[in-house]
């Protein structure tokens, strides 16, 4: 299940929006490296899921480097799709990181 927040930056004209899915404690770690806790269930930021077994195995050098990079991106580009699927004024939106922030007047 997927959640999208969308909440306002207090004193400012900004509102944030981010993608959250449920996740679930395993082996020391939530497979997430930022969660959240939403009705009492764990949920982890879409864009920060742990890296997939074959690009965890890869030496340190410029190939890990683009496949994380990959890895990452992908899932921000899933979060902006999701986010815009249920708040579409967001399309136009400042896009970082799987989040999108816009301003209102």
């Amino acid at each position: 299940m997927v959640r999208i927040d969308k909440y306002k930056i207090l004193g400012t004209n900004v509102t944030k929006f981010a993608a959250w899915e449920q996740t679930s404690f395993n082996h020391n770690f939530y497979g997430h490296s930022t969660i959240t806790h939403i009705d009492g269930i764990c949920h982890g930021k879409i864009g920060t899921r742990d890296l997939d077994k074959e690009t965890n195995k890869l030496p340190v050098g410029p190939i890990r480097t683009a496949a994380v990079h990959k890895h990452h991106n992908d899932q921000y580009e899933e979060a902006y799709a999701l986010i815009i699927a249920q708040y579409p004024e967001a399309a136009n939106g400042k896009r970082d990181m799987g989040e999108i922030e816009i301003y209102t007047a």
